[in-house]
């Protein structure tokens, strides 16, 4: 086993030129006196467009790399520095703009060149200090200096956010692994928004010109690839702010200190809330202006005043559309409520009507009268919200709060309209709490409105996908069986049961619960949806053997990823592309291609270099098309080092010893992984090939009788046992 630490000594590449530029610049300014800079870089892996250097530039940098010297150009008041690692051809070259003059002509080539040696150590060790030894990836210091800069300056919304994680691992070494693979993938998703490490599994990264609901998807969508991928928690906190404005309740601008606080509160709230959820600040921040925030107790009490000794009343929740928090309501459509209603002023935008003995007709006609007196009067609009009590078992104090959830339904008709509470709302109220990632309290929405519609399949899926967040997964099973109880063709419930059903290890039912929702999906486009579908059977008909019919799914995911837009930052970038790369990979390897095969399964590797199963796979492939033993047992010592869980990776190892003639290390391996799964069958007849050259007939008889025994009529193990017979 190799350390898991990288503390070795660090390379410079052609990105970190990128990435690092502002760490860097800052050295080279601060080596070369008397110098404004701009500093530009150039590198062998960007000749031109790091540097945009015209005919005179690119002379003088064809002169540094020739000479392998720095050079002077004091008439253009500039310095070009070349850059080494350990190799003696500079890897980059710092271009230094706006040198004093003065200091130009007497710079000593000597005194330069020392410069550059320095300088070189230096860059080298700034990338050591801003890097985790355990993932790889950026550190917690190189985020802070990241948050501070963009903070400093001025631009589009700013969004820290932070992801945690919990592998499924028996000690440290396990752990380490896992959190670097899982960093490996999230990495090459994330992409150009740097992902960092900041230890024990938590993540961080800032995203530039989001909108709250887009970083929420975001964070969603994260959440479901680590779900999918087995992870046991995970949980996404963030803050948005816009960049140099002023945070919190103070005068004072944001730091970043303040910020990773206020993400990290976040993180703690979504920590609390189920094991795939998150939470925003600005939701927690602004607790007074949520959607269904409680009434102000002044309000309240004017309300239990005015319905204390009634045992039926509607409760009618006006909102001026045009209006504003801090004006004040209308008094002439106050006097428009008429004398049938009680009012109570609610701020400058809201008015709540009481009408004491008041049911459904009344209320509405009261309602659809006042509206047409407003349309008399007023050219604005009020949308309003209805409540009746007695209802369904509510209090009298949450008939207040189900005229807000009413007024919520209102706003999917547009202003100047009106809604009777009903177990819709409820759903709407429900979903903004889940889009919070407050299960708890949508669930408790969503019962309650089945509560009122027991029919309902909207609310019966909203449930369902809820308690299926929370890992209640029998639960939401439950849910979706109901649905298809009353609606079999239901595409959403389908899917849902699906996906369930593969979480519980149910392939057999999930394959067929998405092969419904296959055929039943109309529309079949390139939502997020459509794409998990094809992705997830994509993925059970390899493990089913089918995998010509996996291809179709597969190539389906894999041009959809193509067709995306250019990042995350956008919305549209979707995790699992790695995966898919893998799948391919293993279909193609299976049906005969291995070309094919090799080319996706290194495509994997780029993607997430810890990839176990891709390193096996290929490492298997390298060995049976004669492209070298070395490198393909290097490839599946590799995947088992990173994860020793998967039989198929000690299968894969321990055929590529055999091949080299390590037969009882190949052995070890065999037996490894049927510690893990007894009975599969690549294992049995593995171990067969290897005792059968070592001669070990005996054994290899019992390996393939067993293989016949898991699988009858295995063709390999019954032509190997009629051949041992007649050699016997």
């Amino acid at each position: 086993m190799t350390f898991p630490f990288l503390f070795r000594e660090t390379e410079l590449k052609p990105e970190d030129f990128i990435r690092l530029r502002d760490y860097f610049s800052q050295s080279v300014l601060e080596l070369v006196p008397y110098a404004r800079g701009p500093v530009r870089y150039w590198t062998k892996e960007d000749p031109a467009g790091a540097v945009a250097a015209g005919p005179a530039e690119s002379k003088e940098l064809q002169e540094v790399l020739g000479r392998q010297r720095p050079l002077v150009v004091a008439e253009a008041s500039r310095v070009l520095l070349p850059i080494w690692n350990s190799d003696p051809t500079p890897c980059a070259v710092a271009i230094l703009e706006n040198v004093d003059p003065q200091f130009v002509k007497g710079l000593s080539r000597e005194w330069l060149f020392d410069r550059c040696r320095l300088l070189s150590r230096e860059l080298r060790l700034l990338k050591e200090h801003v890097l985790d030894p355990a993932t790889g990836l950026f550190n917690g210091h190189h985020l802070r200096h990241t948050v501070a800069r963009l903070l400093a300056g001025s631009g589009p919304a700013l969004t820290l956010a932070l992801l945690e994680i919990y592998p499924r691992a028996k000690d440290a070494e396990k752990s380490l692994s896992a959190i670097a693979g899982i960093g490996a993938s999230l990495d090459s998703y994330f992409g150009d928004s740097l992902l960092h490490h900041l230890g024990s599994g938590v993540f961080g990264l800032v995203l530039r010109d989001n909108a709250g609901n887009r970083v929420q998807d975001i964070g969603r969508r994260v959440l479901t690839w680590l779900k999918r991928e087995k992870t046991p928690r995970a949980h996404f906190g963030y803050v948005t702010i816009e960049a140099g404005a002023g945070q919190g309740r103070g005068e004072s601008p944001a730091g970043p200190d303040l910020l990773f606080d206020q993400a990290w509160q976040a993180l703690r709230v979504a920590g609390r809330r189920g094991p795939y959820t998150l939470c925003s600040f600005s939701s927690l921040d602004a607790a007074a202006s949520h959607p269904l925030a409680p009434l102000p107790a002044d309000v309240l009490g004017k309300l239990r005043r005015l319905w204390r000794f009634e045992d039926r009343f509607a409760l009618i929740l006006l909102q001026h559309d045009n209006g504003t928090e801090e004006g004040v309501f209308p008094g002439r459509v106050l006097a428009l409520t008429g004398g049938a209603a009680q009012v109570v002023v609610s701020g400058g935008k809201e008015v709540y009507a009481v009408l004491a003995g008041a049911g459904a007709e009344t209320a509405l006609a009261w309602a659809r009268a006042f509206q047409d007196r407003v349309k008399e009067f007023s050219p604005d609009t009020f949308s309003l919200g209805i409540a009746l009590y007695p209802c369904y078992g509510f209090s009298k104090g949450e008939t207040a709060v189900n005229a807000r959830k009413a007024l919520l339904h209102t706003g999917f008709f547009g202003p100047g309209t009106m809604t009777l509470f009903d177990a819709v709302s409820l759903n709407i109220s429900g979903d903004v709490y889940y889009n919070q990632g407050d299960l708890v309290r949508a669930v408790r929405e969503y019962r309650r409105g089945i509560g009122i519609d027991p029919d309902n399949v909207n609310l019966l899926n909203s449930l369902g996908e809820a308690y299926a967040q929370m890992n209640r997964h029998r639960q939401a099973l439950a849910c979706f069986e109901r649905v298809l109880t009353l609606a079999p063709d239901n595409h959403m419930a389908l899917f849902n049961q699906g996906v369930v059903s593969l979480l519980l290890g149910e392939e057999q039912r999930a394959m067929a619960s998405l092969e419904k929702a296959l055929a039943a999906n109309q529309h079949n486009g390139a939502d997020e949806q459509s794409f998990d579908l094809h992705l997830h059977l994509g993925r059970l008909y390899c493990q089913a053997g089918r995998h010509q019919e996996a291809l179709v799914h597969l190539e389906t995911c894999h041009r959809l990823c193509e067709e995306q837009g250019p990042g995350v930052a956008e919305g549209k970038k979707r995790a699992g592309r790695g995966l898919i790369l893998r799948c391919l990979g293993e279909a193609h390897k299976e049906l005969g291609r291995p070309r094919e095969a090799m080319g996706f399964l290194q495509r994997a590797i780029r993607h997430n270099p810890r990839d176990a199963a891709a390193l096996s796979l290929l490492g298997e492939l390298y060995a049976n098309e004669n492209q070298g033993d070395d490198i393909a047992l290097s490839l599946c010592r590799q995947a088992v080092e990173l994860d020793d869980g998967q039989w198929q990776s000690w299968c894969r190892l321990g055929l590529v010893q055999a091949r080299r003639g390590e037969y009882q290390e190949g052995l070890r391996s065999l037996r490894q992984g049927l510690r893990h799964n007894r009975r599969a069958v690549a294992l049995h007849l593995g171990m067969g090939r290897v005792q059968e050259q070592m001669g070990r007939l005996r054994s290899a008889a019992r390996s393939y009788r067993r293989a016949v025994d898991i699988s009858p009529g295995q063709a390999e193990a019954t032509v190997a046992l009629d051949r041992l017979q007649e050699d016997s």
